[in-house]
């Protein structure tokens, strides 16, 4: 049970949590919104 067979542990884990959103994410009617993503911030000509 070493630090490898940690890290593979938390890569799978990882993976899956990944796997999980991504399937929220799709069934989110957040993807329904325009191309810039809410987390981009305003586009920098309105600063």
């Amino acid at each position: 049970m070493g630090f490898g067979w940690a890290a593979e542990q938390g890569l799978r884990y990882s993976v899956r949590q990944l796997k999980k959103s991504e399937r929220a994410w799709r069934n989110s009617p957040l993807q329904e919104l325009p191309e810039q993503p809410v987390w981009a911030g305003p586009p920098s000509n309105e600063l």
